[in-house]
């Protein structure tokens, strides 16, 4: 952000310089030469032209701020293709508003002409951005999972290999309307938090489900950043079952369970019947808490009950 703050500034300040000092007036010289050598006797208006040039200079200002605007969004990872209709709307309505109101209104076909210009600029600088994805799935919006209370709750899940402790992705068995985003390891890397708190706050969230560990682990900085968006932080604890299996390969049967097992935003009473219509056929092991010493043998699964 430093960075492009500094380089943005310099390169704004140089080209309202060089605008102010050489173009402006070289324009002016070019339409009196003009008018010169065809005969016409030019008249100036000194109000006329220092208004003209005002507004040269602030619809430029306009541009070159939505344009570092745009670039840092995408430079501190905030801009991406899940953040693109937002982020657009913002700095297309504000900016198209402003050049609009910055040029006199009776220079209407300028006013069509920098308008179509400060799209285009603007939207270039969006462009680089447009595939980058910092999460799998989103929540479409006003839509979610209504819980006991009848409150709308937008869970997202998000599948953290701790490191390579538990490497599998269970984005593609997520149930739907659930966001879904990757992590390598949450709990090391302030990238990847700083980029789940973006999209977390960007789409509203207000369950965040980590697969790997229970969210523990997690510095406690970021724990005040999601209990300050009104975020409920929980995990699955798969990495205790990767731990326990000799192989140390997840199943899917592993995380529906876990899933099966919360008893929020699901009601508790139905907690059983949840885990039963996963449908596993091998010795189904269940407790209140993870059994110290537990082997779990391909034929073999867990499921935590009675969680609070």
């Amino acid at each position: 952000m430093s960075s492009t703050i500094l380089i943005g500034g310099i390169v704004s300040i140089s080209i309202l310089l060089l605008t102010m000092l050489y173009l402006i007036p070289m324009v002016m010289l070019w339409a009196h030469q003009g008018s010169s050598e065809s005969g016409v006797v030019a008249t100036y208006d000194a109000v006329e032209i220092l208004r003209i040039s005002f507004a040269v200079l602030s619809v430029e200002s306009i541009v070159l701020l939505a344009m570092m605007s745009a670039l840092m969004a995408g430079v501190v990872g905030l801009l991406d293709a899940n953040s693109l209709t937002w982020f657009r709307i913002r700095i297309h309505g504000f900016s198209l508003a402003l050049v609009w109101l910055s040029i006199p209104s009776h220079l209407t076909g300028i006013r069509l002409l920098s308008i179509i210009s400060c799209w285009l600029l603007v939207e270039s600088c969006i462009s680089p951005f447009k595939t980058r994805n910092m999460s799998s799935k989103n929540i479409p919006q006003g839509e979610g999972i209504m819980d006991s209370e009848g409150s709308l709750r937008r869970i997202a899940v998000v599948s953290c290999t701790c490191a390579g402790a538990c490497p599998k992705d269970f984005s593609t068995i997520t149930p739907d309307l659930m966001a879904t985003s990757s992590a390598n390891a949450l709990c090391l890397n302030a990238h990847e938090r700083n980029d789940l708190l973006a999209a977390a706050k960007i789409q509203r969230l207000t369950d965040l489900i980590i697969t790997g560990c229970d969210g523990s682990p997690l510095p406690e900085h970021m724990k005040q950043s999601l209990d300050s968006l009104n975020i409920k932080l929980r995990g699955l604890s798969l990495l205790n079952i990767a731990a326990a299996r000799p192989d140390g390969k997840l199943r899917e049967v592993d995380f529906n369970l876990a899933l099966a097992s919360m008893v929020d935003p699901w009601p508790k009473s139905g907690q059983k019947e949840r885990i039963m219509e996963v449908g596993f056929d091998g010795n189904l092991t269940l407790s209140v808490e993870f059994p110290w010493g537990l082997v779990l043998h391909p034929n073999d699964a867990f499921a935590c009950i009675n969680q609070q």
